[in-house]
């Protein structure tokens, strides 16, 4: 199976020399920092995020031996290239429960009067 390089070309030089100075963090750090898997970083590295304008951003990483390095400054360039939405465009909001019984109730009693039933 070939996987595909989470690195960025046109960072690599900026990521290499970050990382030579000394501004490394690696997969499993980031997942503590942000609360989440190893596993989702990783996908951040190879597939990437939607941006919000078609594309998708990718946090840009290299592969030294069994382990992935990135930097503080990469994280952050990948961070702040994400939309800003708390929901995807388009999304509807999450409903409570009692919202949904809410919405239920009064479409049943539009149904009822509008057209008895």
């Amino acid at each position: 199976m070939h996987l595909e390089t989470p690195m960025l070309t046109d960072t690599l030089p900026d990521l290499a020399a970050e990382i030579i100075d000394g501004d490394t963090i690696t997969i499993l750090d980031i997942a503590r920092t942000m609360g989440t898997a190893p596993s989702t970083v990783y996908r951040w590295m190879l597939r990437g995020l939607p941006d919000g304008r078609g594309g998708r951003v990718k946090l840009a990483a290299i592969r030294r031996g069994k382990v992935w390095l990135t930097s503080r400054a990469a994280l952050r360039r990948f961070v702040g290239a994400l939309p800003t939405t708390a929901t995807p465009t388009g999304a509807p909001p999450i409903r409570t429960p009692a919202a949904r019984e809410r919405e239920a109730a009064r479409a049943k009693k539009t149904l009822r009067e509008k057209y008895g039933i």
